[in-house]
């Protein structure tokens, strides 16, 4: 089974400590939220660098919920890792 997830929700990611911090404050969170909370949080993060990725069409960054930039038609895209379950164990097949 292929699957495309958000690098936030993937097993090599970078961002464990903020996850373990999400789950102490918000204990009954479910899984579908916490895609929503990365969302935001790169909404919040990236808001600095529209301007720079609305004009510089090579301008991309790697947040927690993809490989975000912003297309001819000033919309921000999103291109997430390519990963893979083989025997029960998420193996990343391709990263944005």
């Amino acid at each position: 089974m292929c699957l495309r997830d958000m690098p936030w929700r993937m097993p090599t990611r970078q961002w464990t400590a903020l996850d373990e911090q999400i789950a102490e404050v918000f204990p009954q969170q479910r899984d579908p939220l916490r895609r929503l909370f990365a969302l935001g949080y790169d909404a919040y993060q990236q808001f600095q660098n529209l301007p720079y990725m609305a004009s510089i069409p090579q301008f991309s960054v790697l947040a927690m919920s993809g490989k975000l930039w912003v297309n001819d038609n000033n919309e921000v895209v999103r291109e997430l890792p390519l990963a893979i379950i083989d025997e029960q164990q998420v193996r990343l097949l391709a990263n944005p």
